[in-house]
C-alpha cells in the first residue's frame, strides 16, 4: 500500500514525510469507553463501533484517523469490574491537546462517539479547538445520529445499555466478539421524563449510579431480539448517515479547494 497520499489511512501506520496535509479532506477521531456491556459483549464495545465507523469513513475520503485511548469517561458503570474511568478533565484536555497539535495537519476534525457519557465533554472541547485554535468541527454520538433507525428496527420497548440494538450491530459486525450463549433478557428501567431509554425523549437529565449486584447482568434492555439483519439495517443507515454529513459539511473534496 502506498501512503504517498495522506488520505485514507492511519497516522500512526504512515512516515512523517507521506502526509500531505493539502492532500486531506478532514481528520477523523473515533473515542468510546471501557465498560461493562453485560455478559455477552466486550468492555470496548462502545470504542469497537466507534472505531469501526471511523474505518468506514477512512475507506470513503481523503482523511487520516487520530489515534485516541479506547478508555471515556464511565460514571453509571464505575463500579463494575472492568470498567476503566478518567475524569472530565484529563479526557477533555486530551482531546484538545490532540487535536490542537493536528490542527498543523489539517483544521477540519470528525470526532466519532460511541459513547453518550463523553459527549458533553466533546461538546465542550470542540468549542474550545474552534476558539483557541481556528478548527472546524463537527461531533457526532452514533446512536443519537441514527435514533429514528433504532427505534425502527428493534422490537424491543426499552432499550438503555447492551440492548437489540447495540448486540445486532455487534451480531453484523463483530459476531466473533458476542456470547451468544450468555444472551438474555435485562433489566428494565421505566422512564419518563428523566430517562435514558432510547424509544423515549429526553427531558430531563438524571444521573445515576448503578452498582453491581448479584441478580444483576449489566444489561438494560432486552439483547435476546438482536440479530445480524437487524444490525445490517442500522449499520448501513449509520454509514449512510455518516456520508450524507460530510456532504453536507462540504467537506469532501475540501482539500482540493
Amino acid at each position: 500500500m502506498s501512503y504517498t497520499l495522506a488520505g485514507n489511512g492511519v497516522l500512526t501506520d504512515i512516515p512523517w514525510v507521506d502526509i500531505k496535509s493539502s492532500q486531506l479532506d478532514f481528520l477523523v477521531l473515533a473515542t468510546g469507553s471501557v465498560e461493562q456491556h453485560g455478559p455477552h459483549l466486550p468492555l470496548g464495545a462502545d470504542y469497537l463501533v466507534a472505531e469501526r465507523i471511523a474505518q468506514e469513513v477512512v475507506r470513503r475520503f481523503s482523511v487520516l484517523q487520530l489515534p485516541f485511548t479506547p478508555v471515556g469517561v464511565n460514571f453509571m458503570f464505575q463500579n463494575w469490574a472492568g470498567t476503566l474511568n478518567i475524569s472530565a478533565e484529563t479526557y477533555t484536555k486530551l482531546i484538545v491537546e490532540i487535536g490542537a497539535n493536528a490542527a498543523k495537519i489539517c483544521p477540519r476534525l470528525l470526532i466519532i462517539n460511541g459513547h453518550d457519557e463523553n459527549q458533553p465533554l466533546l461538546l465542550t472541547a470542540a468549542q474550545q479547538l474552534v476558539t483557541d485554535y481556528g478548527m472546524e468541527v463537527v461531533v457526532f454520538e452514533w446512536a443519537e445520529l441514527v435514533l429514528d433507525i433504532l427505534r425502527s428496527v428493534c422490537e424491543s420497548k426499552y432499550e438503555m445499555h447492551a440492548g437489540e440494538g447495540l448486540t445486532s450491530l455487534f451480531l453484523h459486525w463483530f459476531p466473533q466478539h458476542v456470547r451468544m450463549e450468555r444472551i438474555k433478557e435485562g433489566t428494565q428501567i421505566s422512564g419518563g421524563l428523566a430517562s435514558n431509554d432510547i424509544h423515549l425523549d429526553h427531558r430531563a437529565y438524571n444521573p445515576r449510579l448503578i452498582n453491581p449486584s448479584p441478580e444483576a447482568s449489566g444489561v438494560f434492555g432486552n439483547p435476546s431480539l438482536a440479530n445480524a439483519e437487524k444490525g445490517a439495517k442500522i449499520s448501513e443507515a449509520l454509514i449512510k448517515r455518516v456520508t450524507e454529513l460530510v456532504r453536507e459539511l462540504n467537506w469532501e473534496g475540501a482539500a482540493a479547494r
